[in-house]
């Protein structure tokens, strides 16, 4: 890729994210990184698996953490059937 390509790209790319179409920019990177200097391919490469594993332990830990409030919720309900359970059988003896 020459410089007046490379700087084209980079021209693109910022206006692109710029404008916040992330999608499209991404598309755009996909589409034209085979042609990019193989040490500028390598970062960004890097950054997009960095990005990817920071975004998949985002959604593990929310994961978690619903999974939490699900089994409190869980041990509130019992506690409330068991009260009611004893309420009914102190109304019906």
């Amino acid at each position: 890729m020459t410089t007046e390509e490379l700087s084209a790209f980079y021209d693109n790319l910022s206006r692109l994210v710029a404008e916040g179409d992330e999608d499209e920019a991404q598309e755009y990177l996909e589409h034209h990184i085979q042609r990019l200097p193989e040490e500028l391919k390598n970062e960004i490469l890097g950054t997009m698996f960095l990005k990817a594993l920071v975004d998949e332990a985002k959604e593990t830990e929310t994961i978690a953490r619903i999974q939490e409030e699900g089994m409190t919720a869980i041990k509130a309900l019992e506690v409330l059937k068991k009260e009611l359970e004893i309420e009914e059988k102190g109304e019906n003896p």
